[in-house]
């Protein structure tokens, strides 16, 4: 459990000062004003789970403040969660399959084909060292929890491809830890098939 406190505890460090700030000057905590209308376009009748405004209501800017616009799209985001369980869980799948997509969206043909073999190949290492280091170093959770508190909340938005660059540095440790693991077992087997 400590494990899994310590990387929450490093983001609330970080974003301690822009929070203070907030609630000095709007009277709440707030992290941004952007969760309302990021949601409102993750859940609503034509959300597919992607980036688009279809299905979002236009809130005119001189009726209302940044912050009411916030709190106005947060309420009917989850009144249309609260309405529509279901189709809310398949839209959160949706938006993890869309965030761990290893086809990239803006190049086809040969380069489309390169890129997805380097990615799938690079996430499926990264998979392979989080589950072996997860059992074997204890340690290694803190990165497991680290992804996590970046990767959930994304659900409650919309997701592409490209809000997984942050994290892709840190999937290379565990990435290149299989690797390691598989050089390693390489070498006991050939010694093995030699004796």
């Amino acid at each position: 459990m400590t494990a899994c406190l310590a990387p929450a505890a490093i983001v609330l460090l970080g974003l301690a000062p822009w929070l203070i700030r907030n609630y000095l000057v709007f009277g709440e905590v707030i992290y941004e004003c952007k969760v309302g209308l990021n949601m409102v376009i993750g859940f609503n009748d034509q959300a597919d789970g992607s980036f688009s405004l279809l299905g979002v209501p236009d809130l005119d800017s001189s009726q209302f403040t940044e912050l009411q616009r916030d709190h106005v799209y947060r309420h009917l985001a989850a009144t249309w969660i609260s309405e529509h369980p279901g189709r809310s869980l398949l839209l959160m799948g949706r938006k993890m399959i869309l965030f761990w997509n290893p086809v990239p969206a803006l190049w086809g043909g040969i380069v489309a084909m390169g890129a997805t073999a380097w990615t799938l190949s690079s996430l499926v290492l990264a998979a392979i060292g989080l589950l072996a280091g997860y059992r074997r170093h204890p340690g290694s959770r803190f990165l497991i929890y680290a992804i996590l508190a970046y990767v959930l909340p994304i659900s409650l938005a919309f997701s592409i491809t490209r809000f997984r660059v942050p994290i892709e540095a840190a999937l290379a440790i565990p990435a290149g830890a299989a690797v390691d693991s598989l050089v390693a077992l390489v070498s006991r087997w050939r010694q093995i098939k030699a004796h």
